[in-house]
Formats: C-alpha cells, structure tokens, sequence
C-alpha cells in the first residue's frame, strides 16, 4: 500500500486526521449547501499537504442543477468533485461545464442562493450512516419521497411497489431513535419520515381522484 486516504462526515475528525500526517487525501462533503470545508478544511489541508476530494458535490442528489453545483466547487483550484452519476445528461453536463467559461454569471449566483434558501441545511446526503434500521426502513430513500412526487412521472411512482413498501414501513416506525443517534448531520429523522409519508400520501390521494374522475 503506497498511499492512504480518509473519508469523514464530522469536521472535527476530519481535521484531526488531517493533522495526523497519516493520511495523503481527505474525502469530505463539499457542496454549495455543506460548505464549511471551505473555511474549516481547505486551508488546514492545504498546510498540511493533502488532497481534498468533494464527495456528495450535489448534496446526494438534493441538487440538480449540476452546471452551478461544479462552478462552485471549481473555484476551488485543489478540490477534486467526485460526483455520483445518475443520469446521461449529468455526464454531458459536466463535459460542456468544462469546456466553457467555469466562472458564475450573476443569473446563476442569484439561483445558487435561491437553492440553498429554499433547501437550508435540513435534508438527507443518503450517506446511510443511519441503517441498519430494526424496522428495515429504506431511510434516504423516504427522505427522497417529495424530490420523487415531483420528478418522477406519477403513474410510475404511485404504482411502484418498492416505494409502496417503502411507504408503509416509515409509517409504521416504532420511534427507537437508532437512526437519530447515527446521523453524522444530526437530522430530526423519525420526524422527517413523518413528514414524507404524509406528502407521498396526499399526492397519491390527488393523483387517484385525477384518474377516477
């Protein structure tokens, strides 16, 4: 083995293994919503020469707007993005990104504010710090559930069974408080399933009485 890396969601023990001088690269959330390694970490890992790599660059899928998401990381000259692909587009996206001007025109600074005011910082990364779940709820799925009622095509979504299953198990959550104990962002999450299955319920609802009527 050559070299090592580390990979954290807590600053603190990010900026102790920085310190350490045992590790060549640290491996952190960065995005224009997490974006305290721009002050807490870069300078640290710049003086103590590691490399920095930003995972979760559009906050686990939180943004989709990945043309403003990489301009800001960008700005950065020694941060690597390291994005999950989900789709074609983001692939071609991030290719035209780099091919053109990489500075943020005042429109897409107004939009990244406009983002990060309407998301604040209570959401799911989908790290799955937080499983297993004794009730085998698919946590950062059901985080998703409002993201979904408005992507995805409803006569799809409302007749998926895994996201039906998905439905019922969060409703049926016996409130241990496990997943809460494991949440490195220290989400409220047994009160955020509450919320989503209430959401993918009425929108179901609204979406059966469209059909019947």
């Amino acid at each position: 083995i050559r070299h090592i890396g580390i990979t954290s969601h807590q600053i603190d023990v990010a900026k102790e293994a920085v310190k350490s001088g045992r590790f060549e690269s640290l491996m952190f959330p960065f995005n224009f919503i997490t974006c305290e390694p721009a002050d807490q970490l870069l300078p640290l890992c710049r003086e103590h020469d590691v490399g920095f790599i930003a995972m979760k660059p559009l906050a686990g899928g939180a943004l989709d707007n990945v043309t403003i998401a990489f301009k800001y990381l960008l700005q950065f000259r020694d941060v690597l993005p390291i994005p999950g692909i989900e789709k074609p587009r983001e692939i071609e996206e991030i290719v035209r990104l780099l091919q053109g001007p990489r500075e943020m025109s005042a429109a897409e600074q107004r939009e990244m504010q406009k983002m990060r005011d309407e998301l604040g910082t209570r959401f799911c990364r989908r790290c799955d710090y937080c499983q297993p779940c004794t009730q085998e709820i698919p946590i950062s799925l059901m985080m998703s559930a409002d993201t979904a009622i408005k992507r995805m095509p409803p006569e799809r979504l409302f007749t998926a069974a895994f996201f039906a299953d998905a439905v019922e198990k969060a409703a049926n959550c016996t409130q241990c408080g496990d997943c809460e104990e494991r949440c490195p962002y220290h989400l409220p999450i047994q009160e955020m399933l509450a919320e989503q299955v209430g959401y993918f319920r009425q929108a179901k609802q609204k979406y059966e009485e469209r059909m019947a009527a």
